[in-house]
């Protein structure tokens, strides 16, 4: 009898050892799995193609780390890479679990988006055209109820223009929270989303927003704040888009939108001030673009505000979202505000309230 006691639990050590065994051997296995399971995910992205360089798992947090991720476009002359990332953690959200939801955590970091504008559409890269939501389906098939971008960069290149244009927005910080709706359920706009950046020029961007994300059109209420952007260091863009220099000047651009019913509302308000484009002390100038720069430069002096140095407008945005209109005369009526009735003020104007569907003509 004792024999058979000892055989049995023998027996048990055994298959617990067995099963001990499996695991450690399965844990060391998963990582490699993993890895090959995420670039035939990035690979099969339509148009793209992508790598990763490790996967590190953690178990006690039901998470794993994508380390290394690496996106490029397979079309176009101009291939610079899409996406690429240090790092993008994947974990289970404990505290919606907790409240009953089996959601995610999505963390990108030093995050790099390269978008590339050009004459050709096979040249350009925008991400247009795929469905970015299916890779990350792929790789969390789970709803995801908070989104992060750490130190992230935003590049916009065209490489045919003249000059070539390179800018960038850096240090970008981006939380959107309760995506699912698994908090505040009974709000109209339960999500929320933060932004902020410093642009080329050392101009600070701050986006905030309330949304509604599980709608086919989300509806939005969103401010923006664009402020201090040294003028000069864009010069690369106007001379290709606009054929101007910008000795001096300072740019703001403010704005306030909502989304709701598909329906577009709001406006965008740009300022310039202390702007001057003009330097005929250059003696290696080119007199076409010299005499360019005077129609502009007298154009802005006539339709600047005198006391203030500045230059604005506000142009209301309305209409469906898949068709949104400028509306012209209030555009050019409030060209002329700013410069002879009263200056616009370098803030938002909190005119704009989601529960409400206006024009703007002021």
């Amino acid at each position: 009898m004792r024999t058979m006691k000892m055989k049995k639990r023998n027996a048990v050590l055994i298959i617990v050892a067995i099963i001990f065994t499996l695991g450690i051997v399965g844990r060391m296995c998963l990582p490699f799995w993993l890895k090959g399971y995420v670039n035939k995910t990035l690979n099969d992205i339509d148009g793209y193609r992508g790598s990763v360089a490790d996967i590190e798992v953690n178990l006690y947090r039901g998470a794993y780390i994508i380390k290394g991720v690496f996106i490029e476009k397979m079309q176009g002359e101009q291939i610079v890479p899409f996406i690429s990332f240090a790092s993008m953690d994947l974990s289970l959200q404990w505290k919606a679990l907790l409240q009953g939801a089996l959601v995610a955590e999505v963390g990108l970091d030093k995050a790099k988006i390269h978008f590339v504008g050009a004459d050709k559409e096979s040249d350009k890269q925008t991400g247009v055209g795929v469905d970015w939501t299916k890779p990350l389906k792929k790789l969390l098939p789970i709803s995801i109820n908070h989104f992060t971008i750490r130190d992230g960069t935003v590049f916009y290149h065209d490489f045919e223009s003249d000059p070539q244009v390179n800018i960038s927005l850096t240090q970008l910080q981006l939380v959107i929270t309760n995506i699912s709706n698994v908090e505040d359920a009974d709000k109209e706009l339960p999500s929320t989303l933060h932004a902020s950046a410093i642009s080329v020029g050392n101009g600070v961007l701050t986006v905030s927003s309330r949304m509604n994300l599980l709608q086919k059109i989300p509806d939005v209420d969103l401010d923006l704040k664009f402020e201090k952007v040294h003028l000069p260091a864009l010069n690369d863009f106007l001379k290709a888009y606009v054929n101007v220099d910008a000795e001096t000047g300072t740019f703001f651009l403010y704005a306030e939108i909502t989304v709701k019913d598909g329906q577009l509302n709001g406006y965008v308000k740009p300022i310039f001030t202390n702007v001057s484009l003009v330097d005929l002390s250059d003696s290696k100038s080119n007199v076409l673009k010299d005499i360019w720069e005077m129609i502009v430069g007298t154009v802005v002096e006539i339709f600047e505000n005198q006391p203030k140095d500045q230059l604005a407008t506000k142009i209301p945005l309305e209409g469906d979202l898949s068709a949104p209109e400028v509306v012209f005369l209030p555009t050019l009526w409030n060209i002329f505000r700013n410069a002879f009735v009263q200056a616009f003020s370098k803030n938002t104007d909190g005119t704009v309230k989601f529960s409400r569907q206006e024009n703007f003509t002021e």
